[in-house]
């Protein structure tokens, strides 16, 4: 450390701001609380697969409430169609009245024709606990997100970038990384998200090169989500994507990674002062018509979706 300090590269350590301290925090707490939030839904859905399977496929389990509300108090479809009036209203209501009548109808019909294992009572308390959990760790999640977004909006550090990315993971990334403009150049602020590049070699055989994932994993992880909603809605960088190559060869994930390296650049020239641009990001010459007219599919963003936790991370 003493020859490396002599060389001049070293830097003095500077204490974390009360600023950052406090974000950190905030996201840490968000963590704690949607760690067993994804555990409970985990673990409803495959209670669902079991006992329900038609549901999964009326309702998303993992975004909607509906569906965790109904689990919570009926648990099972028999129990659902035993109080199908009840049942119905109570869509209606925590669907906040938005729930169409043939939507409520179709899971009623569902419940009815459900194929899945009975359900003994001891079984069904256990899927209504798990629904019930579910729902309070969403309710925890959903405040602390109403603060990240508040904070998100009131600090110059994440204001720029959270109208890029949205002021939860803009927050996350600040908490975690520092702010973004602090960074020297947009390589080093790639390098600090571990999304720079490594060479694997052994003697004569070179392999693919990948992501280092040194490190926050947090900050790579809302990042990845982040370019996930890039590609769906920016037809240019969803063009781009379709035509990298490891999405031709049915990696998908390699080809978003190669986004979140364009976006994380982006990033730090939004966080100086620039404006955010697509069209700066990749060269639209080089896209033939297919690309830019296919439409991103719902199996497009599963595929990219099933491993976002295990590969940025």
């Amino acid at each position: 450390m003493a020859q490396l300090h002599r060389q001049g590269v070293s830097r003095a350590y500077r204490e974390m701001s009360a600023h950052r301290v406090a974000l950190r925090a905030l996201v840490r707490r968000r963590e704690v609380l949607d760690t067993p939030l994804r555990l409970h839904l985990g673990e409803l859905e495959g209670l669902c697969g079991r006992h329900w399977p038609e549901l999964l496929f009326d309702m998303d389990v993992w975004r909607a409430r509906t569906p965790l509300e109904l689990l919570a108090e009926y648990g099972t479809p028999a129990a659902l169609v035993a109080h199908e009036a009840d049942a119905r209203e109570l869509m209606r209501r925590a669907s906040g009245h938005t729930m169409k009548h043939d939507d409520v109808e179709r899971v009623l019909a569902s419940a009815v024709r459900s194929v899945g294992l009975p359900a003994s009572e001891e079984e069904r308390e256990v899927i209504r606990l798990v629904a019930r959990e579910a729902l309070r760790h969403r309710a925890l999640v959903k405040a602390i997100d109403k603060e990240l977004e508040k904070v998100g909006e009131e600090h110059e550090a994440t204001r720029g970038i959270a109208a890029v990315v949205g002021r939860v993971t803009a927050v996350t990334m600040v908490a975690h990384l520092g702010p973004l403009s602090d960074y020297a150049s947009a390589a080093a602020l790639e390098k600090a998200c571990g999304l720079n590049l490594k060479i694997k070699s052994s003697g004569n055989s070179v392999g693919r090169p990948s992501i280092t994932k040194r490190g926050a994993p947090a900050a790579r992880m809302y990042l990845y989500l982040a370019a996930m909603r890039l590609v769906k809605n920016d037809p240019l960088i969803g063009a781009w994507y379709r035509a990298r190559g490891g999405y031709r060869a049915d990696r998908k994930l390699i080809a978003l990674v190669a986004v979140m390296r364009k976006l994380i650049r982006a990033l730090w020239q939004v966080a100086r002062g620039a404006d955010f641009d697509s069209t700066k990001l990749v060269d639209a010459r080089a896209l033939t018509p297919e690309c830019e007219s296919r439409e991103i599919t719902a199996d497009d963003t599963l595929a990219a979706q099933s491993s976002h936790e295990a590969s940025p991370g």
